[in-house]
């Protein structure tokens, strides 16, 4: 889907400095959910973390053609923001 650059976020007791994230939709079961999966990345571009989620309702019914909106909720599922 995309990669959003984010504030960068320290990993306690790590030289890893996350810088960005990949998000991308792995499937979608129609006007029920989709399961996502977000890639961690470092200064590098190197995948540091992947975190599986999963956009339910209400959420799911909130995306409609908005990509935009996946980016924001997944972005907040991991407790960062865009820079």
């Amino acid at each position: 889907m995309s990669v959003v650059n984010i504030v960068p976020v320290e990993i306690p007791q790590s030289p890893i400095i996350q810088t960005a994230v990949r998000v991308i939709v792995l499937s979608v079961d129609l006007g029920v959910s989709a399961s996502i999966e977000a890639q961690i990345l470092n200064t590098e571009g190197v995948i540091v973390a992947v975190v599986p989620l999963k956009l339910e309702q209400p959420e799911y019914s909130e995306w409609g053609l908005d990509d935009e909106f996946v980016v924001n909720w997944t972005l907040q599922q991991l407790g960062v923001t865009k820079s």
